[in-house]
This record gives structure tokens, sequence and C-alpha cells, in this order.
């Protein structure tokens, strides 16, 4: 391990901004791959079939007709994780879609 309190030499300065540029292009390569994928039909599909797996979780909870409380807790949990995270993967893209554009 480096001592963080021993000055930097030129070789290290240039090192560590060579290594904040290559950081740098991976983060906009990170935002370039997420606006394709938001832009593509596959992700249009995706966002479609989660639509409508969400709306039948959401049917089958209001149907179930479990008795004992605990056991319905448990299920309604499940559905609700389930939803928030497919809700959760689609957010990460579309966050990740603005890393790399310059306002």
């Amino acid at each position: 391990m480096e001592n963080p309190f021993k000055p930097k030499t030129k070789e290290d300065i240039k090192r560590e901004a060579q290594e904040k540029e290559e950081l740098a292009k991976k983060i906009a390569q990170v935002g370039e791959n997420a606006r394709a994928c938001l832009n593509s039909f596959i992700f249009a599909k995706y966002k479609e079939s989660v639509k409508e797996a969400r709306e039948g979780l959401i049917t089958l909870m209001k149907k179930n007709t479990e008795p004992d409380p605990v056991k319905f807790a448990l299920f309604a949990k499940a559905c609700l994780a389930k939803i928030d995270a497919w809700d959760q993967m689609i957010e990460e893209v579309e966050r990740d879609s603005k890393k790399g554009v310059k306002e």
C-alpha cells in the first residue's frame, strides 16, 4: 500500500491523469450503450412485457383469497419485490443513458 502522504512524482501525476481519462471514456461508453439500449426495439418490447407482467401480478394479488394473513403478506411481499426489481432495472438503464452527456 502506498503512503498517501508521500509527495507525488511527475510519473504518478501523469499516471493518475491517464487513469482518470480512461475512466471518463468508460463512463461515456456506458452512456452510449444505455442510449442504444433505450432506442432498441428489444428494450421497448422488454418494457412492455414488464408492464403486462406488473399488471398481472397486481391482479393476482387482488384476487388472492389466502385466509392466513402471514402467508398472504409473504406472497404480497414477493410480488412487490419482483415489481421493484423490474422497475430498478429499467431505471438503471435510463439513468445510465444520461452518463457522458454534456448539458
